[in-house]
C-alpha cells in the first residue's frame, strides 16, 4: 500500500520497485537483516532487475534505524555498529579474539614467535 501511495506522488517510479522497496525498508527496519531482504523479495516475486533499487531502499532503512529499537526485548547488532564508523583504534585485520575475549595468535605471530 505505501509503494502505491509513493506511485501516485511520483509516478514515473515503475509500481514493482516502489512496492518492493517500500516492503524491503520496513522489513530491514525490524529484523534487521539488510542483504537477505532484497534477494528474497525480488527472487520470490520474480523482479530480479529491480534488485539494486531494493538494496538501496533496504540500506538506507537500515542506516536511518540504526538506534530505534521498533520491538522492546530486540538487541541491537554489535556488528552494524562496528561497520558504520571508522576509527584510528580499530582493530587490525590480522587481529582476532577469541569467544572470552582472549588474544589469538595468527599463524604468521606463532611462527615469527617460534623461529630463533
Amino acid at each position: 500500500a505505501f509503494g502505491r501511495a509513493l506511485v501516485l506522488v511520483i509516478p514515473v517510479i515503475p509500481v514493482q520497485l516502489a512496492t518492493l522497496g517500500m516492503a524491503a525498508a520496513l522489513n530491514v527496519s525490524i529484523t534487521r537483516t539488510a542483504l537477505a531482504t532484497p534477494v528474497i523479495l525480488c527472487y520470490l516475486s520474480g523482479e530480479q532487475n529491480c534488485l539494486a533499487g531494493v538494496m538501496a531502499s533496504s540500506l538506507t532503512a537500515l542506516f536511518m534505524t540504526n538506534y530505534m529499537p521498533f520491538i522492546k526485548t530486540q538487541v541491537p547488532r554489535s556488528d552494524i555498529d562496528q561497520s558504520l564508523y571508522w576509527t584510528e583504534d580499530a582493530p587490525h585485520v590480522d587481529t582476532c579474539k577469541g569467544h572470552a575475549g582472549e588474544q589469538i595468535e595468527t599463524e604468521e605471530e606463532r611462527l615469527h614467535h617460534e623461529s630463533p
